[in-house]
């Protein structure tokens, strides 16, 4: 493997084969030249099936490591161990889309000179496929709520050194990074659509509304406490999360998830940052959404009942 290389893919893992081993054959198949890519996997699963999955593999620039760090955290240590002059971090679910690799390597020979912050947000936000932003305020302005996102993250090797100088958030260390390993530079949103996410049973372990409608937005109105972002942008942020948890509320609470998510003292968690009336409005919203669902199902059904000749069985 050569010392120059351009990008580090670094995957934190619990230890999941069936997760892992898909990310890595969607990696391999790209047909990238190798010589310019490496990828690191860290993990801190309980068990060794992994490791011993790994071992099997005969890719010639893969690493892994077991860590003894909990939780989120171990994306630290990915992002560490890559030798890459950018490091990628890629969540262990996803699958890339072709071209995606290239796709990477291009910004960062692209941008590898100036070295500006770069996130990744793979289509997930209302943005063109490339957005250069002046300054902070507008970086976290345009990506909104997918701040919250390790998928996204990315650090130049010239930022590797201020890694141990910064206080981690336990849920989102992600965000701690993206947003204190520099105080003043250019950034870079890529919107181009990098990866799907097929498997996602079993996601969760931790209270996903406290998560996000209070520990996220504490590390977001801190920003705004010290001057980094405006108001305006924390309110806009915020509007936005109301959003995304009005639709997490109506899959998680109304629909039968796969998901393993702590949904205890969602009121509570919500009347944090928002109101009484906001948290109420929110559940019935989510009830409507259930209640229209059921109903454009019930649609369909009968006009294809109809459509058939289905209804005129004597059966019915």
């Amino acid at each position: 493997m050569k010392d120059n290389l351009t990008l580090s893919i670094c995957i934190p893992t619990n230890g999941t084969a069936r997760w892992v081993l898909p990310a890595l054959e969607s990696i391999y198949a790209q047909g990238c030249d190798t010589d310019r890519f490496e990828v690191v996997i860290t993990d801190n699963g309980p068990s060794d099936e992994l490791e011993k999955a790994v071992k099997e593999l005969q890719y010639p620039n893969l690493t892994y490591r077991r860590t003894t760090s909990q939780g989120f955290h171990n994306i630290m240590d990915a992002l560490k161990l890559g030798k890459g002059t950018f490091c990628k971090a890629m969540n262990h679910r996803e699958v890339l889309v072709p071209g995606a690799l290239q796709r990477m390597l291009d910004i960062v020979d692209r941008y590898k000179d100036e070295k500006p912050v770069v996130y990744f947000a793979s289509g997930h936000l209302k943005l063109g496929q490339l957005t250069e932003c002046e300054d902070f305020n507008s970086f976290v302005y345009g990506m909104s709520t997918w701040s919250c996102w390790m998928g996204g993250l990315g650090i130049w090797d010239i930022d590797k050194p201020v890694m141990d100088s910064i206080a981690y958030d336990k849920l989102f260390p992600n965000s701690s990074l993206l947003f204190e390993m520099r105080q003043q530079s250019r950034y870079v949103i890529d919107n181009t659509p990098l990866a799907t996410q097929p498997d996602d049973k079993g996601k969760g372990g931790y209270n996903y509304f406290r998560a996000h409608a209070v520990v996220y937005l504490d590390i977001l109105n801190d920003l705004r406490k010290r001057e980094r972002i405006s108001t305006g942008t924390f309110v806009k942020v915020k509007g936005d999360m109301y959003d995304w948890l009005t639709d997490v509320y109506y899959k998680e609470v109304f629909c039968k998830s796969a998901h393993s998510y702590d949904l205890t003292d969602i009121d509570k968690s919500m009347e944090v940052y928002y109101t009484r009336a906001e948290y109420l409005k929110m559940r019935r919203m989510a009830i409507w959404i259930y209640v229209k669902r059921r109903w454009q199902k019930l649609g369909r059904i009968l006009r294809s009942g109809f459509t058939t000749g289905k209804f005129k069985d004597p059966k019915w």
